[in-house]
């Protein structure tokens, strides 16, 4: 009983305390979102003893939340205005190819610094867990958490544990060196145009919190007071949306693709099924004309919210006895990609064209932590989105499909059952995205900025 009480309360306190710990002014510098905070002081209470909750609880939670999350994600775009944004297409392609590059990049560094470990230490870590650090890195906790059940559904010890850790870094690396260079580009005049931040502004956005007259209208009402809430109304949609999906894995599992092998890759993609089953349950509100029940803000703070608890959730869910045998190696492994990242970022930035500094610092965020996070670094320099990268981040959001059979990879446990295959699949992708970038004209000179 003491347990179900603590572990959502714990959760929803640790975000409040966060939210007091952006008025330190250090903090407030560093531009540490409220969640990380929350959730970097959740994971040292947990792993010091203070509190005595259960790792494995937090672990399921952050599993749930990230498929909850590409539900609400889906139903924020149902009443979105058909209208052209061909224009912000190209620098939607350049983060898209970037993106998909990173991905294959960092796994096979993050997998060459397991397999030189283990040569020169006499160790035997699996180096698919060094290559692991790409979901982690690019792709976020959720992800991290679905592709490592996935891997111990095929034998690896807490696989979800060494992804976590990864993910939970990777938002401090983000911030740890994206704020600092952001702040760098601003006080050297190095942005584009009239977009780049001036230093008030930049200092505004470190405070994290909206004053009384500053504080924007949000959302509408789309339920009757007298029926229900308007939150109650979209909660109960992505619920039915999951509940279907959880009700399709469950009779796929049972009937047609049976055995535990096929169990672990259908369940461990719950996400997956989320997303479907909400465009159809999309398509058919559409065709019913029945839409005006969700409102985009509204679906849009829901998701943010969903983000938020996640990212708390999964920093709590961080065991480090259980990965602690191989903590020089992840933190060599951290700092290799990390500089990688970084400097490879950069260097493509700078020949991508136009507004290359403030398209560097979204590509950074999103390949160390989540979208949202390219988002934030983004912000600091250009708080009012005026450049034209915030809209080419709508068109990476859906260009990026076309690099999920890399991430498919990983799902169907090929980093385990074939780490030679999967080496050479990552290795030969990275110059097909190396080409396509030369070809659609998204590598060029470097920019004088």
């Amino acid at each position: 009983m003491i347990q179900e009480f603590a572990i959502p309360a714990v959760l929803f306190s640790l975000v409040f305390i966060g939210v007091l710990l952006r008025k330190i002014p250090l903090i407030q510098k560093a531009m540490i979102p409220a969640p990380i905070l929350a959730g970097i002081l959740g994971f040292a209470l947990m792993n010091s003893g203070l509190l005595k909750l259960d790792f494995a609880v937090y672990e399921r939670i952050s599993f749930h939340l990230f498929s909850l999350s590409f539900i609400s994600i889906t139903y924020m775009s149902i009443n979105a205005p058909k209208q052209s944004e061909k224009s912000y297409f190209k620098g939607g392609l350049w983060l898209a190819l970037m993106f998909g590059m990173m991905i294959s990049v960092q796994a096979l560094f993050g997998s060459a610094v397991f397999l030189g470990y283990n040569f020169l230490t006499g160790s035997d870590l699996l180096p698919a867990l060094g290559g692991m650090i790409t979901h982690g890195f690019a792709q976020g906790p959720g992800q991290a958490v679905a592709i490592g059940t996935i891997w111990e559904g095929f034998g690896v010890e807490n696989a979800s544990q060494y992804g976590l850790f990864y993910a939970a870094t990777g938002y401090v690396v983000a911030f740890l060196f994206g704020v600092p260079y952001a702040k760098r580009l601003i006080k050297k005049r190095m942005l584009s145009g009239e977009a780049g931040a001036t230093l008030a502004e930049s200092n505004d956005l470190a405070l994290g919190l909206i004053r009384d007259e500053e504080k924007p209208v949000f959302g509408h009402q789309t339920a009757h007071h007298a029926n229900l809430d308007t939150l109650t109304l979209h909660f109960s949609l992505i619920g039915i949306t999951y509940l279907l999906s959880y009700g399709f894995a469950e009779g796929i599992t049972r009937f047609v693709l049976k055995g535990a092998a096929n169990q672990t890759l259908i369940f461990g993609n719950m996400f997956v099924w989320g997303i479907l089953f909400a465009f159809l349950i999309k398509a058919i509100l559409r065709k019913t004309k029945f839409t005006y029940i969700i409102d985009p803000d509204i679906q849009g703070s829901i998701t943010g919210f969903l983000i938020d608890t996640l990212t708390i959730s999964a920093m709590l869910a961080i065991n480090i006895k259980l990965i602690f045998s191989s903590l020089v190696p992840l933190v060599i492994n951290i700092a290799v990609i990390c500089a990688v990242t970084f400097f490879v970022v950069r260097y493509f930035a700078r020949r991508s064209g136009a507004f290359s500094n403030e398209r560097f610092l979204a590509e950074f965020g999103i390949v160390t932590g989540t979208a949202a996070t390219g988002l934030i670094l983004l912000r600091i320099v250009d708080p009012q989105f005026k450049s034209p990268v915030a809209r080419e981040m709508v068109w990476w959001n859906i260009l990026n499909l076309l690099v999920g059979v890399l991430v498919i990879l990983s799902q169907v446990a090929m980093p385990v059952t074939n780490f030679r295959l999967w080496m050479i699949i990552l290795a030969a992708s990275v110059p097909v995205f190396l080409i396509l970038l030369k070809v659609f004209g998204l590598w060029g000179k470097k920019n004088a900025e």
